[in-house]
Parts: structure tokens; C-alpha cells; sequence
């Protein structure tokens, strides 16, 4: 029995060394115990780890992209529409009522006249085109222009005022042919012959020796669709030219209106001195 013990001992100590490879079993047996290891065989099965290499996945290169500048879009203001309509503007036509209308005077420093309160009148300084007469230099190379317009414009009557470079006591004495020359001068695409009617040489009401013509342009004239009464005479310092106009047509509708305006001009008549 003493050598059991220690032989214990050495096999307790065995199995302590032998690390979990072991585990005892013991068996009693006839008041001994004997402990018989009982070896299990651990298998571990080491599985090779595998370094796995990363396949690098390829960054995909962008298309260049092309800027596009759009097109700036065209607005179109539109006008507004106002709420209300305006009533278009009318302008009267020259009334040829003398009776119907007032009369309103007007004076400067060379003639007096009469005319209709609702024209205008209009003044100015021209350049002459012609200041010869009888076929020398008589007049001034600058005359002065009275305009009495009508409301729309297409009945005017004019006053021009040539002034001599000296005073003329000569007769005045035109012919017809004076008219026609005078009319083919301002209206070369007119035919002056059939274009001067109604011709006078006469006396006007200062008393002054005067010619009067009357210009009618044939119809659809596409030069000068107008016509006109033309009225001249001289003094004894200035030379007078009175054009009663219509741009509509002929004179049939306006022949008191025109009268009556050419009638009451006043000049200086056959004084010497200034009339006024």
C-alpha cells in the first residue's frame, strides 16, 4: 500500500501536465481507486487563411462635358390695352360759310388783312428765287411770308412782300405771258399754257393797277395736286404777291372765302410814304 501512494501522486501530477489533453476517469474498486487517464485525441483542423488581395475595381473617367451657353429668350413686350379707347382727333375742314364764321384782322409793317379766328398764322423770311423785273435787278434778295392756315391745313392764303432796292415809280404793266413764265418757273412738270385761266389786268380796291389768274392743274396731277388765285401788284416801295390756295381741288366751294380774304388786303397803296 505504500507505493501506491507515491505512484498517485506521480500520476496526478502527469495528468496536471498533461494539460486539458486529458481529462481523468477514476474506477473505485475494491477500496482502491485507480485513476486511468483517458487520453482523447483533440484533432483541430487549421484552415489556412488566404490573404485575399483586393482587386482594385477602376474608377470610370468622365466624359468631358461641353458647356452649353443657352440663348437669352427674346420677350416681347406687349402694349398694354388700355381700359378705354381714345376718340381720334378730328380736325375741321375750312368752313367756306362766310357767314358762319368770325373774321379777326391782322396788321405788320407792310399790308393789313382779314381772316378767319380759328387759323393760324404763320410769319416768316424767305430767300427769293426770282428778284428781278422787266429784266433787271429790282428787289431785295430777301422778302417776308404771311401764311393764314386753316385748321386742317389745305386752305391757306399767302402774302409776300418783295422790297425794292430802290423805290419804283415805273407803270406796272404785265401780260399773260408774265403769269405763264412766272408758273412754268415754279412748276417745270406742269404745262404752264393750259394751266393759267380766268387771266385779268385790272384795277384792284386801292385803285392799283393788279394782275389776276387763277392756276389749275389737270386732274391726278401727281406734281401739284392743288390749285390756286394769284394776285400781284407793286408800290411805290414794295412788290405784293397774294396766293389763295386749296390742296383739295378746285376753287368752286371756297369763291366767297377767297374774295372776301383777297378783297380786304390794304397796302400802301399809291403813297410814297410808309401807309401806316
Amino acid at each position: 500500500m505504500k507505493w501506491m501512494l507515491p505512484a498517485l501522486i506521480i500520476i496526478i501530477g502527469f495528468v496536471f501536465c498533461m494539460g486539458c489533453t486529458s481529462s481523468p476517469e477514476t474506477i473505485i474498486t475494491n477500496d482502491m481507486v485507480s485513476v486511468i487517464p483517458t487520453v482523447e485525441t483533440l484533432t483541430v483542423t487549421v484552415v489556412p487563411t488566404i490573404a485575399q488581395t483586393a482587386t482594385p475595381i477602376p474608377t470610370a473617367t468622365p466624359m468631358p462635358v461641353r458647356m452649353i451657353t443657352p440663348e437669352p429668350t427674346l420677350v416681347l413686350e406687349e402694349e398694354p390695352i388700355p381700359d378705354w379707347t381714345e376718340a381720334p382727333v378730328v380736325i375741321p375742314t375750312a368752313n367756306p360759310d362766310i357767314n358762319r364764321q368770325n373774321f379777326t384782322k391782322f396788321k405788320n409793317r407792310d399790308f393789313m388783312a382779314e381772316y378767319p379766328d380759328t387759323w393760324a398764322v404763320i410769319n416768316q423770311s424767305i430767300e427769293l428765287k426770282d428778284t428781278t423785273m422787266y429784266n433787271m435787278d429790282m428787289f431785295k434778295k430777301e422778302g417776308r411770308l404771311v401764311t393764314f392756315s386753316s385748321e386742317d391745313g389745305n386752305v391757306q392764303m399767302n402774302v409776300l412782300t418783295y422790297d425794292f432796292i430802290s423805290p419804283d415809280r415805273s407803270i406796272y404793266n404785265p401780260t399773260i405771258d408774265t403769269a405763264r413764265r412766272k408758273v412754268q418757273l415754279l412748276y417745270p412738270n406742269a404745262s404752264a399754257d393750259t394751266s393759267v385761266y380766268n387771266y385779268q389786268y385790272r384795277k384792284n380796291e386801292q385803285e392799283i393797277i393788279s394782275q389776276r389768274y387763277d392756276v389749275l392743274f389737270k386732274p391726278g396731277n401727281e406734281y401739284y395736286p392743288y390749285s390756286y388765285t394769284e394776285e400781284t401788284w407793286k408800290t411805290y416801295n414794295h412788290y405784293f404777291t397774294v396766293d389763295f390756295v386749296t390742296k383739295t381741288g378746285g376753287m368752286d366751294g371756297y369763291i366767297d372765302l377767297r374774295y372776301k380774304m383777297m378783297k380786304f388786303i390794304v397796302t400802301e397803296g399809291k403813297q410814297t410814304t410808309e401807309w401806316w
